[in-house]
């Protein structure tokens, strides 16, 4: 039993040198187990593959990180989007909005132009003094628009009509 007591102390006592030599710096088990490993031809190519992996999963994590910034820019794309396409949906019902305006407006402006045209006539039958008077009395820009709608005989009839002044007044603004 002694000899394996004997044994056992010396093996301790050999692993705690080695270890105490490893920690001093004298000798650096570490590199020296690289240097073997790397001498082995199997260990080598491992290691080499080692290396490629990690450059591998290196570009993987890269690839991933513009991925997801890829992803976010798409996102915010798409967001952009739906901002402009509600815009166009707003500016295109104003649009409609406008051209139904536009429309009324413009049968509007043709009524008017009907009911003048139809004034017109009403004053081409009239008699020429009672057109006269009736002009005298209306605002003096609808007078003169309706002096210019006349035929140039029926004008000049209902200004022989009127007061000398304002037969005058009325010829110079029809200039």
């Amino acid at each position: 039993m002694r000899k394996y007591i004997y044994t056992f102390l010396i093996i301790i006592i050999v692993i705690g040198s080695l270890l105490l030599v490893n920690n001093l710096g004298i000798i650096s088990f570490r590199q020296w187990g690289e240097n073997i490993i790397q001498s082995t031809p199997f260990v080598k190519e491992y290691v080499r593959t080692a290396e490629e992996y990690e450059k591998v999963v290196a570009e993987k994590e890269e690839l991933l990180e513009e991925k997801e910034n890829l992803e976010k820019q798409v996102e915010e794309m798409e967001e952009e989007n739906n901002k402009l396409k509600e815009k166009v949906k707003e500016l295109e019902e104003n649009n409609e909005e406008l051209r139904t305006k536009l429309t009324e407006s413009q049968d509007q402006q043709a009524s008017k132009e009907e009911n003048f045209k139809k004034l017109l006539k009403i004053y081409e039958n009239m008699d020429p003094e009672k057109a006269a008077n009736i002009l005298n009395n209306l605002n003096r820009d609808f007078a003169m628009k309706i002096l210019r709608g006349l035929s140039d005989q029926d004008a000049a009839t209902i200004l022989e009509s009127m007061k000398v002044e304002d037969a005058a007044d009325f010829s110079q603004d029809l200039q």
